[in-house]
């Protein structure tokens, strides 16, 4: 999780305070997972703070609400307050993520004959994303607030298991771009980054067999198919 604004790196201005950040990144994978979600004050306070007795859960969210606004004002313009409901917005902020899953969209949509231009988004976008999951500090961060006594991890793996479709998606996307130009040695990486990844994707498995055999190298595709069984 990196958090800069401008050239500025505002990460740790987030992280050290461990109920902020935990209610910041929770409203962002909710906005992830669906643009339009909101949450009422009730319900998150009883994601923060699990175990208390409602009226004190509804005065610790109120202390954190204020202590947001202390916060560069970057930051605390992406949650939005409307009455009683919060939700993160997107519009206000740049995220990896969401620009995967829109990229990799168009790319798919391209079926293989993209604009290079895009081609070169794609690949700049993936070269700048770590093999890790989305948010993997996440776990550490909610154990500081809530000792993992709550379920909004729930919408951390929902979103995980989404950014990491999207990923493949883009990845496959960009090999086919390459296999339909005729360069399949520049396929291959892509489609290894699937199979480490997704090993389970069968479609980027068979796409990296042909790859190999293209390539010169029927070993790895032996050893491909084996696992694919």
């Amino acid at each position: 999780f990196k958090l800069q604004v401008g050239v500025t790196d505002q990460t740790k201005v987030l992280t050290q305070k461990p109920v902020l950040v935990v209610l910041w990144l929770y409203l962002l994978a909710r906005a992830v997972r669906n643009v339009r979600d909101s949450i009422s004050r009730s319900a998150l306070a009883d994601e923060l703070f699990p175990g208390l007795d409602p009226e004190r859960q509804r005065a610790r969210l109120r202390d954190r609400l204020s202590d947001l606004q202390n916060l560069p004002a970057s930051l605390v313009q992406c949650i939005v307050i409307e009455g009683d409901r919060l939700r993160f917005d997107l519009t206000k902020c740049d995220l990896d993520v969401i620009r995967l899953r829109d990229l990799g969209a168009k790319l798919k949509d391209s079926s293989g004959q993209a604009d290079p231009t895009l081609i070169d988004r794609g690949e700049a976008l993936v070269a700048g994303l770590a093999e890790g999951e989305f948010l993997p500090e996440w776990e550490a961060f909610e154990a500081k607030v809530k000792g993992g006594r709550s379920g909004s991890t729930e919408v951390i793996e929902q979103v995980r298991v989404e950014v990491a479709r999207s990923l493949a998606d883009l990845l496959i996307s960009l090999s086919d771009a390459y296999i339909a130009r005729r360069q399949p040695e520049r396929a291959i990486p892509f489609l290894e980054r699937v199979r480490r990844s997704r090993p389970d994707n069968e479609g980027a498995a068979r796409r990296l067999i042909a790859a190999y055999l293209e390539t010169g190298q029927p070993t790895r595709a032996v050893a491909v198919k084996v696992e694919l069984g």
